[in-house]
């Protein structure tokens, strides 16, 4: 259960080259953008927003890239440039801290 006053910031997983909520990438673009990463905000996941998403990950990556690899579930733990479970999980609870459980891990 969520134990924040505010409620999750991204609600969908995200990544480039799927269908994706031109809603959901723009708010992604805004929070990438407010942690520094100064990417073109166009609702569009494009290579720009992978690459700063993947920065991100490489930054933290001991909560969002090597649970998967401890897990068994993927052979590495270098960035993806998707935003699944914990990447999601991460970018919730840094806009809103306790927004999101931390999730259990799904294939």
């Amino acid at each position: 259960a969520s134990t924040s006053q505010c409620g999750l910031f991204l609600l969908d997983y995200l990544k480039e080259g799927q269908e994706n909520s031109t809603y959901e990438v723009t708010k992604l673009q805004f929070f990438l953008n407010g942690q520094g990463y100064f990417i073109p905000v166009t609702g569009v996941f494009d290579d720009a927003t992978d690459q700063a998403v993947r920065t991100f990950q490489a930054l933290y990556q001991a909560e969002v890239l090597t649970p998967w690899y401890q897990a068994g579930i993927v052979p590495h733990n270098h960035p993806t440039g998707w935003v699944y479970q914990l990447t999601r999980w991460k970018i919730n609870n840094i806009v809103c801290p306790g927004s999101e459980p931390l999730p259990e891990l799904v294939r």
